[in-house]
């Protein structure tokens, strides 16, 4: 008969391993909120929740409701309104949320995708760009639609919108343009943009932000 011979685990040994596990996740939670922290623009890191009065024109109201966002509930976010209302550092805010929570997350504003379409394109495929915005598990837009979309770029836009609402991969984005006047930024093709309004508004929950004090 075949023997087996065990070493049994101090109690020194396992506290040693269970240390080793925690500073693994320490080290990975550090990594990635570094990535927050370099992605993040200052004027958002800057304002805080804490101190309302610092900030007096953004919707706080639309703040909190939309910082209450749950990736898990099947739908994504778009947050609309006015310039200056806090839309961009509450997807921001939310996106630091997140990433204590340890989802994987890009944020594309409309001259990050526009560089990034341009370039691909230049290199022969945007495949590669089409294949990462449509598989990251959370997708942010900042500021889409603040400048006008080429043909080719709103293609694009289309099929990954198209995708994730299909897979329920959430989308996040915000922007100062409604499914009224999103598709006017469509610069050759208005119809991709009635396509993408009509996505976003079936798939995605809409907070509105109202500049304050003014």
């Amino acid at each position: 008969m075949e023997c087996f011979n065990y070493r049994s685990i101090s109690a020194t040994e396992l506290a040693a391993e269970e240390l080793e596990v925690k500073e693994q996740i320490e080290r990975k939670k550090a990594l990635e909120a570094e990535k927050w922290h370099k992605a993040c623009p200052p004027l958002y890191k800057k304002i805080k929740p804490s101190n309302k009065a610092a900030a007096p024109k953004i919707d706080w109201e639309s703040y909190a409701k939309a910082m209450a966002w749950d990736p898990k509930g099947g739908k994504g976010l778009v947050m609309v309104g006015d310039s200056g209302a806090g839309k961009s550092t509450t997807l921001w805010h939310l996106m630091l949320r997140l990433t204590r929570e340890r989802y994987k997350w890009e944020v594309y504003s409309g001259g990050r995708l526009s560089k990034a379409y341009f370039a691909d394109l230049q290199g022969g495929s945007v495949e590669l760009l089409t294949s990462k915005l449509a598989s990251i598990p959370i997708l942010a837009f900042d500021d889409f639609g603040k400048g006008l979309i080429t043909e080719g770029l709103g293609a694009m836009i289309f099929d990954v919108i198209n995708h994730r609402t299909e897979q329920g991969l959430p989308i996040i984005m915000t922007t100062r343009f409604t499914g009224q006047t999103l598709p006017a930024r469509f610069k050759d093709d208005r119809t991709k943009g009635d396509d993408i309004a009509r996505r976003l508004n079936d798939y995605c929950e809409v907070q509105t932000f109202r500049l304050q004090g003014s």
